[in-house]
């Protein structure tokens, strides 16, 4: 009888040996399973994060792009130029709307991803809408042979508009610029 208690508490032991073993391999790869989904959960929140960062930095450097292009468009320096080049007003209305598509471009980014921008950002669209009638207005004149010089209203008008221009998206830029994570 000895042996048998012996055999049976030898398969007892056995059996639960085997019992611990498999739930302690059972528990490991519970673990370990759980351990690779939340691996690849923060690699795919990472991954994520990095596209959305991706995708604000383009978007942040292409309204920066707009800016200065609207700004140089607007510019003292280019209505000179354009001037002297002896321009047409309907020459200058076609510019005047190819520089509106780009502000429009850079009104919807504003106001759906920036909003706190919105305001310098139709504060110089509506500098935009003057300078376009001072300069069209002295282009005008100048087509029709009037003398227009630094004295002249409307080219005061588009100058001061012009410096506005300048002043609204250097301040629209500079804010751009804080939004970029370092």
């Amino acid at each position: 009888m000895d042996s048998l208690l012996t055999a049976i508490f030898a398969a007892a032991a056995a059996l639960a040996g085997v019992a611990l073993t498999s739930y302690t391999n059972f528990q490991t790869q519970r673990r370990n399973h759980q351990f690779q989904m939340d691996a690849e959960a923060a690699k795919h929140d990472r991954e994520k994060a990095d596209k959305q960062t991706a995708t604000k930095n383009e978007r942040i450097t292409q309204a920066h792009i707009a800016l200065s292009r609207l700004a140089r468009e607007f510019s003292m320096t280019s209505l000179d130029i354009l001037w002297r080049a002896g321009m047409k007003a309907e020459a200058y209305d076609q510019r005047y709307l190819a520089a509106c598509a780009e502000m429009d471009s850079l009104r919807a980014f504003a106001e759906l991803y920036e909003p706190g921008l919105s305001p310098e950002i139709e504060e110089l669209h509506g500098q935009m809408n003057l300078f376009w009638g001072h300069f069209n207005n002295v282009l005008h004149r100048t087509h029709l042979g009037y003398a227009v010089d630094d004295q002249s209203s409307s080219l005061q008008s588009a100058h001061a508009a012009a410096r506005e221009i300048g002043s609204k998206a250097l301040l629209a830029k500079w804010q751009l610029a804080r939004l970029v994570p370092r």
